[in-house]
């Protein structure tokens, strides 16, 4: 078992949560410029999704091959059960309170029935 004096980064923590990541599709919810993303596409089949336009042209240049999506946490363009599991890094402190309950909701609307989601709002040293 993990513990949280263990945890020393972001993508171990992830790591742990979603174990084995063979096989699993995962999706970042809020993918920014890509860093998170990035760094799980190393690792497992991802998707990222963000509200800003500009951060995914970011990503779409420093990462060709990342499956971007524009649109809100609070209603995702992805239809039911399609992800094994979705990380929101430090996104639900940027949204209001209606906003936050809409944001779970979708992200747990995407994700399949057994799968995961991992909200991670406190920083974790290191990614």
């Amino acid at each position: 078992m993990l513990l949280a004096s263990d945890i020393r980064s972001n993508l171990q923590l992830i790591t742990q949560v979603f174990a084995p990541l063979i096989g699993k599709r995962l999706l970042d919810v809020g993918c920014g410029s890509g860093s998170l993303l990035g760094a799980l596409l190393k690792r497992v089949a991802a998707v990222g999704v963000d509200s800003s336009e500009k951060a995914l042209s970011l990503v779409r240049a420093r990462i060709p091959e990342a499956d971007v999506h524009l649109g809100e946490a609070s209603s995702l363009p992805f239809p039911a059960e399609t992800f094994d599991g979705a990380i929101l890094l430090n996104r639900l402190h940027h949204l209001s309170a209606g906003e936050i309950e809409a944001a779970i909701g979708e992200t747990l609307r995407v994700v399949k029935a057994r799968g995961r989601v991992l909200v991670i709002e406190a920083p974790v040293p290191g990614m």
